[in-house]
C-alpha cells in the first residue's frame, strides 16, 4: 500500500509519527523515520496492520517498508 501525505510527530507518551494522508485519514507508522521528515509532504509504502496503536489518532497503523519526501 502507498499513502502519501504530511508526517507530523505526536509527542503522546513516547511520541509516535503519524501521516495525515491526502485523503484526510491519519495512520500511525510503524518503522523507522527521520526527524528531517517531520512536516514534509512524503510518500510512504508499507503495510496495513490489524492494530491500534498506542497514539489513538483513529486512523490505522501501517508498518513501513519505506518512506521518502516528495
Amino acid at each position: 500500500m502507498i499513502v502519501q501525505g504530511v508526517l507530523r510527530r505526536d509527542d503522546l507518551g513516547p511520541g509516535a509519527w503519524v501521516l495525515v494522508a491526502d485523503d484526510g485519514k491519519e495512520w500511525m507508522l510503524d518503522g523507522e523515520v527521520s526527524p528531517e521528515l517531520s512536516g514534509a509532504k512524503v510518500r510512504a509504502e508499507g503495510t496495513p496492520a490489524d492494530s491500534f496503536g498506542f497514539a489513538m489518532n483513529g486512523g490505522g497503523v501501517l508498518s513501513l517498508s519505506t518512506i521518502r519526501r516528495l
